[in-house]
């Protein structure tokens, strides 16, 4: 008999991917960080500021989380996004 993975054993496994194609502003070069920082930089009010890279962690947060639902989904279809 075949035994699966946990969902803690697989979402720990998702973590380890780099997932750089949602995280594009990692690979800036240093010199040009301050210009671009400043351009996607978003005062939502004037008790916090959201930024780029925030964002960025935040989407690569909802990747590894639909992931999971396609895997809930099929596991042809979770091979597939992968």
């Amino acid at each position: 008999m075949e035994s699966f993975i946990s969902i803690k054993e697989l979402y720990e496994s998702l973590s380890k991917l780099n997932m750089s194609v949602y995280n594009p502003f990692n690979y800036i070069l240093p010199s040009k960080i301050n210009f671009y920082d400043d351009i996607y930089d978003t005062n939502i009010d004037t008790f916090r500021s959201l930024k780029q890279n925030t964002r960025e962690q935040s989407l690569q947060k909802l990747m590894k989380v639909n992931f999971l639902k396609r895997l809930e989904s099929s596991i042809d279809s979770f091979r597939i996004t992968l």
